[in-house]
This record gives structure tokens, sequence and C-alpha cells, in this order.
């Protein structure tokens, strides 16, 4: 028998030490469980003598917890934590964790890794403050045409630029939008292109959360009909993709993780294909093994639902209420579910 099955079978004890300056102060223990298998870890130990303990027991190898106190904060540390006898000094700075095999594997990944994340940080702070210089100047760009359409309101370069704008789906700036429309002249909104501006516009008032979205249907992989309505009841989460879409491919992990953390919630993934191939667009489903129900026009960006739902680009998604209502047009899955699914 591994050690490992073998050491199922026992409790696992955290005897640990600390200065006594902290004797009648709360230790706290707490385990993130990313196999959701274990009983929650959540515990808490008076601190006595410089002294605390902690037992209970695993049903799986190993968990990451966190050792830590409220105040001072800057008393933190994490270790893995087996069933096993494992003791913990707590010393300023440090903490040394002894008897835990895992943990010391994890603690050289660590060294390893940990530079890695610090770089990870600042290039993601790089990117935001580019973001934000971008935005910026982008905002600069429209306010310039902005002048230009108020300031001629019957030239056809105004028209033309209203439509970039549109098309780029700046859905924040709709009112904007909806106003350089409606400031434009009687015989430049006749035009069949001002029409479907228009309609366009409407399109992005249409997809505001708490608007009822738009119903649809289109075939499964099999030829059966799928309507927007037979998920009456539950959250429904559109994935615009498709097979030929590098960026809609490399989501596909984080979806997989969203349905498995969501679909006990009431919540359904439909994967709305903008593929034109029938072919291409049933192989990604197999190699991909997309465990949601998936359906397509086979029309690519010619498709109804895409022109119903103003996609310009993707992945690109949409959550749905249990009422039919929009909740959330091109969610952050990580940050804004948890938030928007109760």
């Amino acid at each position: 028998m591994s050690i490992y099955l073998s050491a199922l079978l026992l409790y696992f004890s955290v005897q640990g030490t600390i200065d006594p300056v902290h004797n009648g102060k709360y230790i706290y223990l707490y385990g993130i469980d990313y196999s959701r298998v274990n009983p929650k870890i959540t515990d808490s130990c008076l601190i006595t003598d410089g002294r605390f303990h902690f037992e209970g027991q695993l049903v799986t190898p190993g968990v990451l917890v966190s050792l830590y106190m409220k105040s001072p904060r800057d008393i933190f540390s994490q270790f893995i934590l087996e069933n096993r006898n494992i003791t913990v000094s707590i010393k300023p700075g440090d903490c040394i964790v002894e008897n835990s095999p895992l943990t010391e594997q994890w603690k050289a990944r660590k060294k390893i890794t940990d530079p890695i994340s610090t770089e990870s940080y600042f290039t993601q702070m790089a990117m935001d403050s580019l973001k934000k210089r971008y935005d910026t100047l982008r905002q600069k760009t429209m306010n310039v045409d902005k002048d230009h359409i108020r300031s001629h309101p019957g030239d056809y370069l105004s028209l033309y630029l209203l439509r970039y704008w549109v098309f780029n789906d700046l859905t924040k700036q709709k009112d904007t939008l909806l106003q350089l429309y409606n400031g434009l002249t009687p015989a430049l909104k006749q035009l069949e292109e001002a029409k479907l501006l228009k309609t366009q516009i409407d399109v992005l008032y249409a997809l505001q959360p708490g608007m009822l979205a738009p119903a649809f249907s289109a075939p499964d992989p099999k030829g059966a009909a799928i309507h927007l309505s037979d998920f009456k009841g539950k959250y429904v989460l559109i994935d615009f993709w498709a097979s030929w879409c590098g960026p809609c491919l490399e989501s596909i992990p984080e979806m997989k993780k969203t349905y498995a953390q969501y679909k006990d919630k009431q919540l359904e993934v439909l994967g709305v294909s903008l593929d034109d191939k029938q072919k291409a667009w049933k192989d990604a489903l197999a190699k991909y093994d997309l465990p949601w129900v998936n359906i397509s026009e086979l029309k690519g960006w010619d498709g109804e639902i895409g022109k119903q739902y103003n996609i310009r680009s993707i992945p690109q998604n949409v959550l749905i209420g249990k009422d039919g209502r929009i909740l959330g047009v091109d969610i952050n899955l990580a940050k804004d579910l948890p938030n928007l699914i109760k």
C-alpha cells in the first residue's frame, strides 16, 4: 500500500509554536480544497503558552491550507495539510513546516514559480496601464468624429463615421450614438444604410441588462431544433464562438470550468457557433469535447442570431436570467458570475 493510501486512514495533527506575545489571540486554519471533496476546513485555536493545535481528517492525500491571524495581519503562511503529525514553527518573517513531504514539493515548485508570478503581476499592471492609455486615445479620436458629425449633419462622411463607431460596438456610449444619429438630416436618414444603422443602434438598447433576451432557434449537431425558450427557468450563458477562432478555442478550458462550477446552480451554457461549414463545426465539437448544448445556423457572420445580439467579434457571451431577461453582455466569467447568479 502506498504512503498516501495508508495515510488516508489517519487523522492530521498540526502542532504549532509562536511567540508567546500572541497568547490569548486566535490563529486560524483555512483550507483551499480544489478537489471539493473534503469537509470544509475552517478552524480556529486559542494560542496558549505560545502553542496551538489543530486536528481532523482528510479524504484526499493533501489540501492547501492557510494559517493566519487577523491581528497582526503579517502572520500568514501556507502549506500542504496531510494526514500526518505536522509541526509548524512560526517566526518573524518565516514559517517552518516539518513532516509534510507534499509541502516540501510545493515549496520547491514555488521557488521556480514565484519569480514568474511576480513578473506576470507587473506585466498585467503594465497591460492595464496601456489599456487605459489606449481607451483615452480612442476616446480622443471619437471626440474628433463627434465634432465632425455635429458640424456636418448632412454629409455622407458623418454617416460613415457614425457607422464605424456603432460597428465597433461602443455599447457604453449608445446614448451618444443615438443622439448623433438623431442629429443627422432627414435626407441622410433616408439612405438604406442609415436605416440599417438605426436598427443596429436599437439593438444596442435591446441588449441592456433587464431587457428580454431576443428569442431564437437553430439546429444542434443532429439537426434537432433548439430554442432559447427550452431553457426557461434556468440561467443561460450564450457562448458565441467558431472553430476557426483561436481566442475562442483558448477560452474553452475556462468555459468548461465555469460549466462544472455552476451547472448545479441551474446554469446552462448554450454554444452558438458562427461556423459556416458543418464538418469544421462538428470536428471541433468532437475534438474539444464540449459538454453543453451546441447549435449553429452555419451561416457565419450572416446568421440571424449574431445579428440579433449585435455580435461583431468573438468570443462573446451573453448571460440570461431565469426570467428570460439579460443580466450581462461580454461578462468576465470569474469576476462577474458570482455576483449575477444567486
